[in-house]
């Protein structure tokens, strides 16, 4: 008994503790695997969640790709089976259109062919000198109507350099034959020819077409002038 006294009195105090409380050693354990397994528990469970998005994300990206393929092959079969009936389509709207706007653009040629045909051209076709200091004109009478006309009286106002008022002449160019073209000869007195800028038309007093009443010319007028003066209304 003096010996196993002795013997005991020389343990370690851990072992003294573990057999003087064996229950508090089991708890020690449990504790020490529980501190292990637990961050191995949270990072099995992060490696299953990265591992299932990764998984998720290779399926979308497949999807995608998959989706922008389609795409791609259905843009494709447009193009090379759909675009041949649009572009005949398109093609036959393009050639009626054509004929239309030519269609259009040869009436309004006759139109205005017509409409010329039916006016009264007047045309200042030169100066020369006249007597006296004054300057003669020489006006060239179209008639493209369908009338003659007995009575044709133009009221003139004679502009200088400066653009001002420097007489008015009143002129009697009847008769004027239906489709035929006259000459007239006009004395402007008092005038040089190169001082005179414009001649304008402003009234015609005379206007009766043969054997009917008078009318409204000025709608038939068409004026032009191969002077340096200008001929206007």
């Amino acid at each position: 008994m003096t010996k196993l006294a002795h013997i005991s009195r020389f343990k370690p105090s851990h072992c003294v503790e573990s057999a003087a409380h064996p229950a508090q050693s089991q708890t020690l354990k449990i504790r020490f695997f529980y501190d292990i397994a637990w961050p191995l528990r949270w990072a099995t469970a992060i490696f299953l969640l990265a591992d299932r998005f990764r998984c998720s994300c290779n399926v979308f990206f497949s999807s995608c790709l998959r989706f922008n393929a389609a795409m791609i092959a259905q843009s494709r079969t447009t193009r090379c089976f759909g675009t041949t009936a649009q572009g005949r389509q398109s093609g036959m709207g393009r050639r009626m259109r054509t004929r239309l706007i030519a269609a259009i653009a040869l009436s309004c040629a006759a139109l205005m062919a017509q409409a010329d045909e039916s006016r009264l051209s007047i045309e200042l076709n030169k100066f020369e000198p006249g007597e006296a200091g004054g300057c003669r004109a020489f006006f060239l009478f179209r008639n493209q109507t369908d009338n003659s006309f007995e009575e044709f009286e133009m009221s003139l106002a004679i502009l200088d350099k400066d653009g001002v008022i420097d007489r008015l002449l009143s002129i009697d160019a009847a008769p004027l034959p239906v489709q035929r073209t006259t000459l007239k000869l006009f004395e402007i007195p008092e005038i040089e020819c190169s001082d005179i800028s414009e001649i304008l038309l402003h009234d015609l007093p005379a206007c009766k077409p043969q054997n009917s009443d008078p009318v409204d010319c000025f709608p038939l007028l068409a004026l032009d002038s191969k002077t340096a003066a200008n001929l206007a209304q």
